[in-house]
């Protein structure tokens, strides 16, 4: 008879507490995603591809996002090149840029924008499919972010490909990030890495991913720091009241100081990288207007926040487009 062995490798568990097994499984169900989500990213932008048209928006796209793209890549490899040649030169200012302006404070949270490092392999004349390309790469990374959640809370892999369908085709990711703000995709992205590092926070474990992924929200735009902030909130108080657990004043403040710790040190890590931002926020120079900004949005927005999230980017009681009606 001969004894079965063990490989303890396969028992052994990483910092998400997959096995090797597990991460075996989990890779084959983000191939099946990517799949997936390039049917879902195709039928949404079926009308664009016949029509002969790309994703760059008009406004911000064409005027913004896209010949920033292209000339962050042109920046970087003439970086590169003197890097190569062994005389760095990293240039902070440019004349190209209106009348002459400083490169990250003009870019403000553009420049951050970590998947737009990747123009620097693309050449100026592809630029328009790279532009396309990444739009389908964030849109399923924030697929691919949200699975990683739903695992993380025990969910089948069924329900969280049909959840994570759910997520990037709501009304947010679709209108604001795919067709108009692609960089605006990132913070789905961030988010569910926010929430899973909050719920290894509120069971006293490590608290580096929730560190990790403010810093990255930190890194990317101070703004939707302060979103996330707001969802990170109403999350840790349904998480708090709506779960089995021993409930103190002690409790509450102890976990209250741990998440505070947590942001603090997050922008301890990247603060200096948002001071660009700052002073974009505070200047609103830009084509000479003045515009204010609310603390918080109006009573009617938050009335038709539901209908937002399923696709009715006019919060309006029009026809919605989004998650429902696309999976039925």
């Amino acid at each position: 008879m001969i004894e079965r062995t063990t490989d303890d490798r396969y028992g052994k568990k990483n910092y998400f507490g997959y096995s090797l097994a597990e991460t075996t499984r989990k890779g084959r169900y983000a191939l099946v995603l990517l799949g997936v989500c390039a049917v879902a990213f195709a039928g949404v932008t079926l009308t664009l591809i016949v029509s002969g048209r790309s994703l760059v928006w008009d406004t911000d796209g064409r005027l913004l996002y896209f010949p920033f793209m292209v000339a962050e890549g042109e920046w970087l490899r003439d970086i590169a090149v003197s890097l190569l040649a062994g005389d760095l030169a990293i240039p902070l200012y440019s004349f190209d840029i209106g009348f002459g302006a400083d490169w990250l404070i003009a870019a403000s949270g553009n420049s951050n924008e970590p998947i737009n490092l990747l123009a620097a392999l693309c050449p100026p004349e592809a630029s328009e499919w790279l532009y396309d390309a990444l739009v389908f790469l964030r849109f399923y990374l924030a697929a691919l972010a949200f699975s990683f959640y739903c695992f993380s809370r025990g969910k089948g892999k069924g329900a969280t490909l049909v959840g994570a369908l759910c997520y990037v085709l709501c009304g947010y990711i679709l209108f604001w990030g795919v067709l108009r703000h692609p960089n605006f995709i990132d913070f789905a992205v961030f988010l569910p890495f926010v929430f899973m590092g909050a719920d290894k926070l509120f069971v006293g474990k490590n608290p580096l991913l929730l560190i990790v992924s403010m810093a990255g929200i930190f890194v990317y735009s101070i703004y939707f720091a302060y979103m996330t902030c707001l969802f990170l909130l109403m999350y840790c108080l349904i998480t708090y009241f709506a779960y089995p657990r021993e409930r103190s004043m002690g409790d509450f403040a102890l976990l209250a100081g741990k998440f505070a710790l947590c942001l603090l040190a997050a922008f301890a890590l990247v603060g200096f990288s948002t001071i660009p931002m700052f002073i974009t926020l505070t200047s609103m120079g830009r084509v000479g207007i003045v515009r204010d900004i609310a603390f918080f949005q109006t009573a009617d927005f938050y009335e038709s926040f539901a209908s937002v999230l399923l696709g009715n980017h006019e919060a309006q009681s029009a026809s919605v487009l989004g998650a429902i009606p696309v999976i039925a």
